[in-house]
């Protein structure tokens, strides 16, 4: 059996195995640029810091275990001192270019939140789909559905603005 590559990927694991979530939120935005160019502006699990408004920047950590299994964790710094927000990448499909991870710990008002992050073709263009199931923490379901929501919408007009550069 493999030992995961970080502590943090136990958690997130616990996390994720409660009862099922009751909030999903899914955003998407067509994006006029073919698939690979929108998924190498974000495909890097730490590239939301060169496209979301609201991050500061992005610190990722890597480590492998005994059995080179490797774990990304990322520490999303939010703007406006707000925190950092600490995540794990759970899964990768560079082929079908999408990410999923989930939260650790930091100022979100959710808990057992996992979120995927993929550019679909569309035409001659793109379309990035993301999506995340949660439980909200600290505020009503609406509150943290609009919160999230909010994140989503910016981060999806930030790689629009980028891929139009």
């Amino acid at each position: 059996m493999k030992r995961p590559a970080h502590a943090a990927i136990g958690a997130a694991l616990l996390l994720a195995a409660g009862p099922a979530c009751a909030l999903e939120v899914t955003r998407s935005r067509d994006i006029p640029a073919p698939p690979t160019a929108v998924w190498a502006l974000i495909g890097d699990f730490c590239a939301i810091g060169l496209w979301h408004p609201q991050v500061e920047r992005c610190i990722l950590s890597r480590e492998d275990d005994d059995d080179g299994i490797r774990a990304q964790v990322r520490g999303v710094v939010a703007k406006g001192g707000l925190g950092t927000i600490v995540e794990v990448e759970t899964a990768r499909d560079e082929a079908g270019m999408s990410y999923s991870y989930s939260f650790i710990q930091g100022p979100l008002p959710v808990r057992a939140y996992n979120a995927t992050l993929a550019v679909r073709p569309n035409g001659a263009g793109s379309t990035v789909v993301w999506t995340a199931t949660f439980d909200a923490e600290g505020m009503s379901d609406a509150e943290a559905l609009a919160d999230i929501t909010g994140v989503y919408d910016a981060g999806l007009a930030g790689i629009a603005r980028e891929t139009a550069k």
